[in-house]
């Protein structure tokens, strides 16, 4: 009879070990899940905070040795190193003229750019810019018709 009680005793035991165990793995799933979710989100403010980045850069080129009548107008980084041949001048110049009469904002161009560079793509900006939906590809091709 003592050899029956120690055996439920310790099958008692063993079952209440195994159901704290369970309640500290689940716990620890929950916490898992949760510091995941805080991961996504910080890795999303990066990538805005990087896209912020480009914008500043783009308006301190931009701003460095421009007219101070026009400070509004930004030229993007891109459009900056373009400068080099007269195919991406024009490309550069179009990409200007939307920032200008505010069809895109900088913030779109600084994005369009990291797309661009982490994706290495061959395309020009403003291309990336009508890819991602940023700008209309009627409002680009009436651009070009006046460059």
């Amino acid at each position: 009879m003592e050899l029956l009680i120690s055996i439920s005793l310790g099958i008692t035991v063993i079952v209440i070990a195994l159901a704290m165990y369970y309640n500290g793995s689940q716990r620890h799933k929950i916490r898992i899940n949760k510091l995941m979710a805080r991961n996504h989100e910080l890795e999303m403010a990066i990538t805005d905070l990087k896209a912020e980045i480009e914008v500043l850069k783009a308006e301190q080129k931009a701003f460095s040795g421009s007219d101070p009548a026009f400070p509004e107008v930004s030229v993007p980084t891109s459009a900056m190193s373009a400068m080099d041949s007269p195919a991406q001048d024009k490309q550069a110049s179009v990409v200007a003229v939307l920032l200008k009469e505010g069809k895109i904002s900088r913030e779109q161009v600084a994005k369009a750019e990291m797309y661009k560079k982490e994706n290495s793509s061959p395309y020009p900006l403003e291309e990336i810019l009508m890819l991602l939906n940023m700008v209309d590809p009627a409002v680009v091709r009436e651009v070009r018709s006046r460059s």
